[in-house]
């Protein structure tokens, strides 16, 4: 996380935009619908209505939602 403060707050837009530019792409919605929907998804904290998220936190649970590194499909019915 060159550069990023770990601990800036980011609405989900930017949190978004933050998670897009370092190759895990996300938008705004899906952000949105995890927070609904499922209890895995990034921390975050009410302000005025809106939803903030810290940097480093949410690059962390975006790590956290990759797979091993594969050489093949069926190593995933293996494992």
């Amino acid at each position: 996380m060159n550069n990023i403060d770990p601990n800036q707050l980011l609405d989900r837009t930017e949190m978004a935009a933050l998670l897009t530019r370092l190759g895990f792409k996300i938008t705004r919605q899906t952000l949105a619908k995890i927070a609904a929907t499922r209890t895995d998804g990034p921390e975050y904290q009410i302000f005025c209505g809106r939803a903030l998220y810290r940097a480093g936190p949410g690059v962390e649970w975006a790590q956290s939602q990759r797979s091993r590194p594969r050489r093949s499909s069926l190593e995933a019915l293996v494992a």
